[in-house]
């Protein structure tokens, strides 16, 4: 599986992410933080170390996918031994003039301690891959989480100058048409919810439920919907063809978590006989395209449920 999670964002204008335009993230290959930097931020190739760092994926003779994959090297730092270290610090400045710092003054030690870690600190690594789907006018980033897709994006408008893309949105807010499903049960007959969810209350986000292993229509989700509560994720089994399903949850945010794509073997093509190399990448390249398909799919069945795209 190359993504496990999955958030859509639309294009409203597919000249700034041609493949000529993605091709200038050439010019950004990742490289090491300084010894005084906690982190640092560059592209790589998805698959394999290649020339370029975009990745067409052909459809039908042409490539309608693009992947691309964001890395952050980061510095390993250990939370508890800063910790440690600062509140040791801040121990011995308060012996020596027996005033508390200030909440200001302990983030300067915090910020001091750190900067010490660093040279020392061993580098790891972070990929973020995501996909253009170029006859849909989609990105999709492997991600569920809106503060990691807003620091993909700004990263990739950096670098190609512009980036003209909005969250998917849709005419009907996911929450109301997923609790009418659970109410009515109206669910389109190629979705069956596996009796997992999560449920928030729109008073009070803070407030939440789960139930696990219930049936639609059981009297524990009942009973939670007519306290008020809403759907804010929903675990579901997604029939996309006669040979292709995708279990996932589906968040109110239209973003896909835990993506999981069953399919039967015949749906991808047989590489044996190939050499090692090219039947990993041929391999991966049918997987990926198998995969964007499904998704892209299952995005655009999104926005036919929740009543179209949001004008």
């Amino acid at each position: 599986m190359i993504f496990k999670n999955a958030t859509c964002f639309t294009i409203s204008n597919m000249e700034a992410v041609t493949r000529e335009k993605l091709a200038e993230l050439n010019d950004f290959p990742v490289t090491e933080p300084h010894k005084t930097q906690l982190s640092s931020l560059g592209w790589c190739h998805p698959f394999e170390q290649s020339d370029s760092f975009i990745m067409p994926i052909p459809f039908a003779g042409e490539p309608r996918y693009t992947v691309i994959c964001m890395v952050e090297v980061y510095r390993n730092i250990d939370n508890a031994s800063i910790k440690r270290e600062v509140k040791k610090r801040c121990d011995a400045l308060f012996d020596q003039s027996g005033v508390q710092l200030t909440r200001k003054e302990r983030l300067v030690v915090k910020e001091e301690v750190v900067v010490d870690a660093l040279p020392g600190a061993l580098c790891k690594e972070r990929r973020t891959l995501a996909y253009i789907d170029h006859e849909k006018a989609l990105l999709v980033i492997n991600q569920d989480s809106i503060k990691k897709c807003d620091e993909f994006t700004s990263q990739l408008r950096e670098r190609l100058g512009s980036l003209p893309v909005i969250p998917l949105q849709t005419k009907y807010r996911p929450e109301v048409i997923m609790n009418e499903w659970l109410k009515e049960n109206t669910e389109p007959s190629y979705i069956d919810f596996k009796g997992e969810a999560i449920f928030k209350s729109p008073l009070d986000l803070a407030q939440t439920a789960k139930v696990k292993h219930v049936d639609i229509d059981s009297q524990v989700i009942s009973e939670i919907l007519d306290m008020g509560m809403v759907p804010q994720q929903l675990y579901l089994t997604w029939v996309i063809s006669e040979h292709i399903k995708a279990d996932f949850h589906l968040k109110d945010n239209l973003a896909l978590k835990s993506i999981n794509l069953d399919y039967e073997v015949e749906e991808l093509e047989d590489f044996s006989g190939q050499d090692q190399e090219a039947d990993k990448r041929s391999e991966y390249e049918a997987t990926a395209l198998l995969f964007m398909d499904s998704v892209s799919d299952i995005f655009s069945k999104l926005v036919v449920v929740f009543g179209g795209f949001d004008d």
